[in-house]
């Protein structure tokens, strides 16, 4: 049964179709945890519930860096292929990824895998909000992952996580686009980042772009032509950030929906460069 013609999304209909007739579909429920992020009213009033045979992909706490002292950050190869080796994962599996927000960090996990160099994997368009609102099945939780996989990570230069140390040097090379997924007033500096002694602002000379205007009423990615008038297309590719690299790769995402490549996301994000008082800013407004 085929997926859909866009590589990197599924719709519904289509995923439960396939569990429906059993296909074998490795099915990833992800989520953030920390901070307060607001969820959908039919996601608040039913906290547990799941598409059916999910298993959890934790970025913050399992699948991370550990060494890091910024959350969330992208770990090294070989800790990345243990950690989802744990989860059943293999090198032939099909993977369909999705979160309770609809679409807030499923394409995080979607952009790490990529990363890996691993291209079986989709993000359930619209996520768990709409499977519910569509009145899809649902089971109460998570299970454990039947076995041990056998995924090898085989890191791709499509795909990449960059520093700050790369973003400085683009700023002075000025060579490739850098697009911003925050909030308009966040980015232009008129309201405070939320976390404390992160100066506001952005990165000089970026663009903004937040990622909820990728996304329809029903939380779904927009048609491929409303995308690409919403992202520069560049031959080079693009640079995304955001608050701490998770909704950056929305907008990665949506890039490579509309064929730019190679993507990169800066994974310390605003969270580091506002931080960082040797790292300079902008304000105001410039955006796409």
């Amino acid at each position: 049964m085929s997926l859909v013609p866009n590589p990197s999304i599924i719709d519904n209909a289509s995923l439960a179709a396939l569990i429906r007739h059993g296909a074998d579909v490795l099915i990833l429920f992800t989520t953030v945890n920390s901070g307060n992020w607001p969820k959908p009213s039919i996601i608040n009033d039913n906290p547990s519930l799941r598409i059916p045979g999910s298993i959890y992909f934790d970025f913050e706490e399992a699948v991370v860096d550990k060494t890091s002292p910024l959350s969330k950050m992208m770990p090294e190869p070989s800790v990345f292929e243990r950690e989802v080796r744990k989860l059943g994962i293999c090198n032939t599996s099909t993977i369909v990824v999705y979160d309770d927000f609809g679409n807030f960090c499923a394409s995080r996990v979607w952009f790490m895998f990529r990363n890996m160099g691993f291209e079986n994997v989709r993000v359930l368009d619209g996520g768990l909000p709409l499977w519910v609102a569509q009145q899809h099945p649902t089971t109460d939780g998570c299970i454990s992952p039947a076995s041990i996989g056998d995924f090898t990570a085989n890191p791709s230069s499509d795909f990449q996580f960059v520093s700050n140390e790369y973003v400085m040097q683009n700023i002075v090379s000025g060579t490739l686009d850098l697009l911003d997924a925050r909030g308009a007033k966040r980015f232009s500096g008129e309201e405070p980042d939320p976390r404390k002694q992160v100066r506001a602002g952005h990165i000089p000379k970026s663009m903004n772009l937040h990622y909820a205007q990728l996304f329809d009423k029903k939380g779904c990615f927009l048609s491929l032509d409303e995308i690409s008038k919403l992202i520069p297309y560049s031959a080079n590719g693009l640079i995304f950030s955001c608050g701490s690299g998770v909704t950056a790769c929305i907008l990665a995402q949506a890039a490579y929906m509309v064929g730019i490549s190679p993507l990169y996301v800066y994974d310390g994000s605003w969270s580091e460069w506002g931080s960082r008082e040797d790292l300079p800013i902008s304000t105001g407004h410039k955006s796409t």
